[in-house]
């Protein structure tokens, strides 16, 4: 199996240097979803920030997973997984553990064990039972928005086995057959279970991951243009996307909370990709760029995964727990009231995010040490015994 992917690891590897364009994304992708769980009547077309999260994932991963330069397959799947487990676990543990403590959630296996997505499809395949009815009038104090925790697990288990085993002759192949079963599942859904959450299963939302993946891996063969023109790989991309969403929600295809998905996926998923392989390829002196550059944003960015696990929580704190007292200050003014626990839910999701991400995560991810990217490059540099440390 001399075509196994990928290549044997070059002699002068080096990981590739951070894009903080993307944290800075990152940061305006959490704001839109933030407003439309703030108020999803208004804001509904913004959940399509949340499969750019996907996209954005399949783009990184197979970046990972090709600069994971171990020498057998176990070793890559051992590296990959505890680095992922050391990213994600710690801040997701800790607010999964205070909201089983605090918050009584119904479903607290399906949160720990990352397959709530299948639990709520499952629930939802009945409406008219009391625990559905039961569950859907409290959703958001539910946090319905892990859901997509799930999936992101779901595809990092799957994945590197895709990537790692299939010969490189046939990774094509592979890619047109995750993108064939994404829509034949996502139509027999549409035919036989119109009303059910499928919408939160890997297999409607696996085209995100594929398309992000498949620019990642063309640009990584260097079969893509190393300075590709905005105009094209990104601009034009987003402005067709604009207008697919557009046409979706002005002509009602649209289905609320990705509850439901419709077949406009097909076309926005791979605009998706492009476009995110755009921002990674663009030149950092595009105005664009350095916008998504600016330090706050990119700072944002960082603490982004806190934020997305905790926000729920401080919005339905301040629109039903804290509202009678932000309606004596502010007043009847409906949209004042919404403003103000905008903002204070989102200074609230802020501080507690900053927390987590100095007090739990910056100290976890140090554990990645012992897990790095390219074992033999670690060796290769590593201080004889007896000689003096360098200064790093």
């Amino acid at each position: 199996m001399s075509d196994v992917h990928p290549p044997a690891p070059p002699t002068s590897f080096a990981p590739e240097a951070r894009r903080n364009q993307l944290d800075g994304l990152r940061t305006l992708l959490f704001v839109c979803v933030f407003t439309v769980h703030h108020r999803p009547e208004a804001f509904e077309y913004l959940t399509y920030a949340l499969p750019t999260f996907f996209v954005m994932s399949g783009f990184l991963i197979t970046r990972v997973l090709w600069m994971c330069k171990a020498e057998t397959l176990w070793g890559k799947l051992k590296i990959f997984y505890a680095r992922r487990l050391i990213r994600i676990l710690p801040a997701y543990a800790f607010v999964v553990a205070l909201l089983v403590i605090f918050d009584d959630l119904q479903h607290p296996g399906a949160y720990v064990f990352y397959y709530l997505n299948i639990k709520l499809f499952l629930v939802s395949l009945h409406q008219e039972l009391p625990a559905y009815i039961t569950w859907w009038s409290n959703w958001d104090r539910q946090d319905l928005h892990l859901w997509s925790m799930s999936v992101e697990e779901q595809f990092y288990l799957i994945f590197p086995w895709i990537f790692y085993v299939v010969p490189l002759r046939h990774f094509g192949k592979a890619f047109v057959t995750a993108v064939l079963f994404g829509v034949a599942s996502r139509t027999f859904f549409m035919h036989y279970y119109p009303t059910a959450f499928y919408g939160f299963l890997l297999s409607s939302c696996v085209e995100y991951f594929a398309w992000g993946a498949l620019f990642s891996y063309l640009d990584l063969n260097g079969r893509l243009p190393a300075k590709p023109s905005p105009w094209w790989s990104l601009y034009l991309p987003v402005a067709l996307m604009v207008g697919l969403i557009s046409i979706e929600y002005g002509y009602g295809f649209d289905h609320y909370f990705h509850q439901r998905t419709t077949q406009f996926l097909g076309i926005v998923a791979p605009l998706l990709g492009l476009a995110m392989w755009g921002l990674w390829s663009a030149d950092e002196k595009l105005g664009l760029v350095r916008f998504l550059n600016w330090k706050p944003l990119v700072y944002l960015g960082h603490i982004s995964y806190p934020m997305y696990l905790t926000h729920l929580t401080f919005i339905v704190l301040c629109q039903k727990d804290l509202a009678p007292w932000i309606l004596q200050a502010v007043g009847g003014a409906a949209r004042v009231q919404y403003a103000v626990s905008y903002v204070l839910a989102a200074i609230m999701s802020g501080l507690a995010s900053a927390f987590i991400w100095h007090a739990i995560e910056v100290p976890a991810s140090r554990l990645k040490r012992r897990f790095p990217l390219d074992p033999s490059r670690v060796r290769r540099t590593a201080v004889p015994a007896g000689a003096a440390p360098q200064p790093s």
